[in-house]
């Protein structure tokens, strides 16, 4: 089948391009400035009778409110205010065009009939029909041909015996109608509903089939739902042809307080491995009352390959923990915050890397006023988690935090200082209890250069030197619950603790020089480039680590840098690495490119290395071939394995009222060996809904980390 739409795309191109008057373009009737229920008639000639039933020939128009008729001849009926019209006519109103050959007009109803009929709709439709029904903001059609392209040929169009149109919902109706592609018929279906002009309707969505490894070939052809200005449901259906039927649904809200978004999948016997299989998921952020606010991040899988096998998503087959989330938040002022949440994660892998731990429950109240108090700024936080382990252990940790800093600022130049003491106290299930008692202290101060430059652009420069001291505790007899150790980056160069969690606290006595550097461009406000550099000076050693793990030595640490360049005609750029001084050698580079040009055209290209863990180079294009024509594709190469990771390819052909997308994607599905290669065709149809996503699955996921 997706074959055959393919050919249809390249058979015929010239012919689909064909678009004399372009779908959906408007129009206005200009009228004379008379009182609103005065009928104009003009003729050549008039013959009255004594009924008040008038003839009028030769060059005959009528004119009445919004309403417009043009024909040779008519008989006109004054007091009941009807037209007869038994030959070839014209007529237009706001929202209508049509040529018949008959018409019978009702003008103070505003209703009218006209037999073998050719008609154009304001909102982008056009076609024929035996009979057409004319009434306010609803237009009724039997032995119908549907379309909104262009010519007398179109390159698809809807063949129904009746279509209703409601011109004040936006939505079409269709009954007994057969969708023809170039004459060569898809689609049968005694009922659907299609969207009339941009509104959102409830109606089918765009179809998607192709293959994979996985599932077979598959067909997915999804259902939308209307159900509210402010809500909605889609309903899809996916057949596997080596899975089964998985039925689909995801219901969308939005309101004055929130917005909500619920949705799952469900096969009831997997056809390879004869179980059922299920998804849900579910995301809420409201507010309940003026401060208060909630919000649900849920997911779960029947088991840990649905999403390896079953996923919609490039990025599907790669996740190993779904985390659920539920948390209340009470803000009465900006600077106070009392919070509480429940955390439970499901792993989607069979030989797990760490111990994950349930939060059941985590209360947390804060203290952080955002206004300073004479350069003043004090901090306080309370928080109590009780962990929930895998093998039914309970552990509770307490932590207390206190600290002051004080901040001037004044032309060029700024300083700090501050200090914090932190209290965390453990009670594990086997009866132990642990305390750890921590001050840390930081100042730091920098200054700030501006000068201009020829060509209008300003150049800016920050060198800044921080402080931070923490003194050594013992802590090797703390356990981990949510502590790792985030790679090394700019980022956190100056951050008070290695660590990104609080069961490790780093002892410090390091100095942070670093300096930044812009070019600005103040009649665009456009940073159009930047430099960043930095390292840390290790005073003493740092012996604080994680299990397994070794500290930090005295010294200089790695040097860090980055730039970023933003060109005037769509070029972008980065480029940042690490260079480690004790072994003289990078440890960690990326490189960048993007370029978006004015006719959609996109170029990617970017390498990244980290030594002992990866190197690879991606890239990705999205190109306009000529005519209606693009291309996209994406390639990712592991140069440590020699071997490809992720390909993609595609090709598209948009024409006026209908595209086609086609894409093959082969890439890593689980273990470093399987690998899975999928193949996937969308045909769109406008008129029938917005155009699909056309390359949406080749380019969602960027290749660059702006």
């Amino acid at each position: 089948m997706y074959a055959i739409a393919l050919a249809a795309g390249v058979a015929a191109p010239a012919r689909a391009q064909v678009c004399p008057e372009p779908a959906g373009a408007r129009w206005s009737i200009d009228l004379p400035d008379t009182p609103a229920d005065m009928i104009t008639l003009e003729a050549g000639e008039v013959f009255l009778d004594a009924h008040g039933v008038s003839t009028l020939e030769d060059g005959v128009l009528l004119r009445y409110a919004q309403q417009r008729l043009a024909t040779e001849q008519m008989r006109y009926d004054h007091p009941a205010r009807q037209a007869r019209v038994d030959g070839a006519l014209r007529y237009q109103n706001a929202q209508t065009r049509i040529e018949a050959g008959a018409a019978r007009l009702a003008l103070e109803a505003e209703q009218a009939e006209f037999d073998d009929t050719r008609f154009m709709l304001n909102s982008g439709g056009r076609g024929r029909a035996a009979g057409l029904q004319l009434a306010p903001d609803e237009l009724r059609l039997q032995e119908v041909v549907y379309t909104t392209c262009g010519g007398d040929d179109p390159a698809w169009a809807l063949h129904g015996e009746r279509i209703e149109i409601d011109a004040d919902r936006g939505q079409g109706t269709a009954r007994n109608v057969a969708l023809r592609f170039f004459d060569v018929p898809l689609l049968y279906v005694p009922w659907f509903r299609f969207p009339v002009g941009d509104a959102r309707q409830t109606g089918l969505l765009y179809p998607k089939l192709g293959s994979s490894d996985s599932t077979g070939f598959f067909l997915r052809w999804p259902v939308y739902l209307n159900l509210h200005p402010q809500a909605d449901l889609t309903l899809t259906p996916e057949w596997m042809a080596a899975r089964g039927l998985l039925l689909g649904g995801e219901a969308r809200g939005l309101w004055r307080r929130g917005e909500a978004l619920i949705g799952a999948r469900y096969l009831a016997e997997d056809d390879k491995t004869g179980e059922r299989r299920a998804q849900s998921y579910a995301q809420v952020d409201a507010r309940l009352f003026r401060d208060v606010r909630v919000e649900l991040d849920y997911a779960d899988v029947s088991d840990i390959d649905f999403l390896r096998d079953l996923g919609q998503s490039g990025g599907d087959s790669a996740t190993t923990v779904l985390e659920r989330r539920l948390e209340l938040s009470w803000r009465p002022s900006p600077d106070l915050l009392a919070r509480t949440r429940v955390v439970d994660f499901q792993l989607l892998t069979r030989e797990p890397t760490a111990e994950v731990f349930a939060r059941e429950p985590e209360v947390a109240l804060q203290y952080r006023p955002l206004e300073a108090w004479h350069g003043l700024r004090p901090l306080a936080r309370i928080e109590v988690v009780r962990f929930s382990g895998a093998d039914d252990r309970e552990d509770t940790r307490s932590d207390a935090l206190a600290g002051l800093r004080w901040e001037a600022d004044g032309p060029g130049w700024s300083v700090h200082l501050g200090g914090q003491w932190r209290v965390t106290d453990y009670q594990l299930d086997d009866g132990r209890s642990l305390r750890r008692d921590l001050p840390t202290l930081r100042a730091g101060a920098g200054l700030r250069f501006r000068r201009p430059l020829a060509g209008g652009l300003v150049q800016t420069l920050q060198p800044r030197l921080d402080y931070i001291y923490t003194p050594h505790r013992e802590q090797d007899a703390l356990p981990v619950f949510d502590t790792s150790l985030p790679d090394f980056s700019l980022d956190q160069l100056r951050a008070s603790n290695r660590f990104s969690g609080i069961d490790r606290i780093s002892d410090e006595s390091t100095l942070v020089p670093s300096i930044e550097s812009s070019l600005l461009d103040p009649a665009s406000g456009i940073r159009r480039a930047r430099l960043r550099v930095g390292l840390q000076l290790r005073l003493a050693d740092s012996e604080v680590t994680l299990p397994g793990a070794e500290g930090s030595r005295e010294g200089s640490s790695d040097w860090l840098a980055e730039v970023d360049v933003d060109a005037a005609n769509g070029i972008r750029g980065r480029a940042a690495g690490q260079y480690n001084t004790q072994e003289e050698q990078l440890d960690a580079l990326t490189i960048g490119g993007r370029y978006i040009g004015s006719r959609g055209q996109r170029l990617q290209l970017a390498y990244r290395f980290r030594r002992e863990l990866f190197e690879q180079f991606d890239t990705l294009a999205l190109w306009p071939l000529g005519g209606r024509w693009s291309g996209a594709a994406r390639w990712t190469w592991s140069v440590e394995e020699s071997r490809s990771l992720e390909t993609l390819t595609g090709l598209s052909y948009q024409s006026c009222c209908w595209g086609v997308t086609a894409g093959v994607r082969r890439f890593v599905n689980g273990s470093a060996d399987d690998f899975d290669t999928g193949v996937f065709v969308q045909l769109a149809f406008k008129g029938l809904g917005q155009f699909g996503r056309g390359f949406g699955e080749l380019v969602d996921r960027d290749t660059l980390s702006f």
